[in-house]
């Protein structure tokens, strides 16, 4: 009756037990969910407002790149990372931007992931192009055709994915002023898209086809281009109308309206302050308005807006912005920019910005130097530090081998002399046994005395046996009781002389049963270990 309420309160209490790991599972799973959904809500919202609020936009991405990652959803964590990274660069942070495709290129080939590795190639390749290194951007544009190319051709994804690298790649070799280049990737866009029935809008490549149309000089189709698209973007997306506005602000310039050029320059220059959006093109306006004056002899004016082009261009590119010391490896491309500027702030006889350019070149020097030895110290340092390290840990890992060859081989001699020992036992005890046998017949005081002391000895020999035993295997009994509670004093005794091989006939002396008892025990001590029909006792027990 006790054992029957004994088993119902430990059956209760288990019930209970997993009564209350379903309720805090359930709980668990359900914050999981809410926390998805409520970071998912944030994700659609800073896409939402990407164009308009990029400051919140950047805020809210970052937010779920951190909240995804704690609940392991990587792919989202590399679509907040791209997201910010492109919404970084068109604010001027292009160390942040830097560092989120790189973190995004990491993770998406980590988890082998083509299609956003060939996103983040892409935002790398316009990185590139901002400081001029084309043949690095054009690299990495390549690589993202490549990827998307592939996983379209085994149908992973849309054919039109590759409009937008085409695209990029037309800008990269419009910068480089190869036109004819830049109008075959532009054509390869519309072609593109047309092979996929001309879904979705065409803007932003009508807005670039527009301006390799001026560059043609055709100004007058480039004009009326860019007017057809421009509400478009008043409706879409205002913030590009930075680059729209300087790209008519140029046609005009070209047609010699002086006052149409320069008020779409200024419209620009509005929408970028409005937005905090495109900065990258602020430097290139102030510096055509610089132009512009120059050609209708307003020197002041032009000394205004080409100073105002030299120092946006330093604060957004330049070594002394925090932001971008991470990226100083293009900078030497870029100082030929800067060059370039000081040749035509020399012209306009701007004395001022000339010494500054002066003590600008040479501070990036010095800087440029401390860098590379900076860095050139720290790797040999590095592998420095690495070899040393791989070597005594080399040295540690031998010595820990010959250290447990060792021990392994004089366990191994230990046993193998206590096993001699036990068979010694086990033939004294014989031999014992065949004297007692003999003398039990013949009733004699002394005799009985004689035989108890026989049997005492028996035992005697086992307990120094098991003595002997411990002393070598330490550990053994111990690490029996821990993964098999259940097993006896007997149990651990028999296991002992399984672990040194003993016939069941020497297992039999040594314990003192028959043969047969030493089969119904090693059976029963199978079904204690729970072992399947075809594992081996002996293999087993030699492994603990």
């Amino acid at each position: 009756m006790i054992n029957l309420q004994f088993l119902r309160f430990r059956l209760n209490k288990k019930a209970i037990a997993i009564f209350y790991t379903l309720i805090v599972t359930f709980v668990v799973c359900n914050l999981h969910a809410q926390n998805k959904e409520s970071l998912l809500a944030d994700f659609e919202l800073a896409k939402a407002n990407k164009y308009n609020k990029p400051d919140t936009a950047i805020y809210l991405f970052k937010k779920c790149s951190d909240g995804f990652m704690l609940l392991g959803d990587t792919t989202k964590v590399i679509r907040c990372n791209i997201e910010a990274s492109t919404l970084h660069a068109t604010k001027g942070n292009y160390s942040e931007s830097y560092d989120g495709y790189w973190e995004a290129l990491s993770l998406s080939q980590d988890m082998k992931d083509s299609m956003y590795t060939g996103s983040a190639y892409d935002g790398l390749g316009v990185l590139y192009g901002l400081y001029y290194r084309h043949q690095e951007a054009l690299a990495n544009f390549q690589k993202s055709l490549n990827i998307k190319k592939s996983l379209i051709a085994s149908k992973q994804l849309a054919t039109t994915n590759v409009v937008n690298t085409y695209y990029l790649m037309a800008i990269n070799y419009r910068d480089q002023g190869n036109y004819s280049k830049a109008q075959t990737y532009l054509d390869s866009c519309y072609i593109t898209r047309k092979e996929a029935g001309n879904v979705g809008s065409t803007s932003y490549i009508d807005a670039e086809q527009g301006y390799l149309l001026y560059h043609n000089n055709k100004l007058q189709e480039a004009e009326d281009l860019l007017l057809d698209v421009e509400q478009s973007f008043l409706s879409s997306n205002e913030s590009y109308l930075v680059i729209l506005y300087s790209f008519m602000g140029d046609i005009y310039a070209k047609m010699n309206k002086v006052d149409k050029s320069s008020e779409y320059y200024l419209k620009s220059l509005a929408i970028a302050e409005e937005f905090k959006s495109h900065q990258n093109f602020v430097p290139d306006v102030y510096k055509k308005l610089g132009d512009l004056y120059l050609s209708i002899n307003q020197p002041k004016r032009a000394y205004q807006y080409l100073e105002k082009s030299f120092n946006t261009t330093d604060s957004l590119f330049g070594v002394r912005n925090a932001n971008n010391r991470k990226v100083l490896e293009v900078k030497d491309d870029f100082r030929q920019k800067q060059e370039m500027q000081k040749e035509i702030l020399e012209q306009a006889n701007v004395t001022e910005l000339k010494q500054e350019k002066r003590i600008l070149f040479l501070r990036n020097t010095v800087l440029t130097i401390i860098l590379i030895s900076s860095i050139l110290i720290s790797v040999v340092t590095f592998f420095y530090l690495r070899h040393r390290h791989r070597v005594s840990e080399k040295i540690l890992k031998n010595k820990q081998k010959i250290k447990e060859e060792k021990n392994h081989e004089i366990l191994e001699l230990k046993n193998k002399e206590l096993t001699s020992s036990a068979l010694q036992l086990i033939e004294k005890d014989q031999l014992l046994i065949e004297i007692k046998n003999k003398l039990s017949s013949v009733k004699n005081k002394d005799l009985k005395e004689l035989i108890a002391k026989i049997n005492a000895n028996s035992k005697h020999d086992w307990k120094e046996f098991d003595t002997r035993f411990t002393s070598v295997n330490q550990g053994f009994y111990k690490s029996l009781s821990e993964k098999f509670p259940e097993l006896t004093q007997r149990d651990h005794k028999l296991c002992a002389l399984i672990k040194l091989n003993f016939s069941s006939k020497e297992m039999s002396l040594l314990l003192g049963i028959s043969i047969e008892s030493v089969h119904t025990s090693r059976y029963r001590l199978r079904q204690k270990l729970s072992l399947d029909k075809g594992e081996n006792l002996t293999e087993f027990i030699a492994k603990i």
